[in-house]
């Protein structure tokens, strides 16, 4: 099981999604949330194969925008 770790800072996203990409041009939603809880947020999923991955962000949880400490992709 593939997994990404994102750790907020208090500006977290109360919805978004994670993208991924071969090639940093074509991108594919793999994961979609409007439940976004800010602090260390674990999502699990099958394996995956890409080289880019990134967080999108789509509603704001405070006024302050989006703000993450780490962001971790762990591999099967």
């Amino acid at each position: 099981m593939a997994r990404v770790e994102i750790d907020w800072e208090a500006a977290c996203a109360a919805e978004y999604a994670l993208e991924i990409s071969p090639d940093g041009e074509a991108w594919k939603e793999v994961y979609h949330t409007d439940k976004g809880q800010g602090g260390t947020e674990v999502i699990r999923f099958g394996p995956l194969e890409a080289r880019w991955v990134r967080m999108r962000g789509i509603r704001r949880a405070t006024e302050y925008g989006y703000s993450i400490w780490e962001l971790r992709v762990f591999g099967p």
